[in-house]
């Protein structure tokens, strides 16, 4: 059987600052932006990697 293996996602545990600052990037992103919740999550991750580096080794955050 040939195949690639799925590799595990990383999720980070936010701390209560990273989660306060994640919110506000999410309803930034649906309010402001008029984006859907799945493009909203993808750049508010994206805004998170910016401000905090040690979640870079992440793929996300726990829900």
């Amino acid at each position: 059987m040939t195949g690639r293996r799925r590799t595990k996602k990383r999720y980070a545990r936010l701390t209560p600052w990273e989660d306060h600052c994640w919110v506000w990037y999410f309803g930034h992103y649906v309010a402001e932006e008029g984006k859907s919740d799945s493009e909203a999550d993808r750049l508010a991750w994206r805004d998170m990697l910016s401000e905090f580096p040690r979640l870079r080794f992440h793929d996300g955050c726990e829900p």
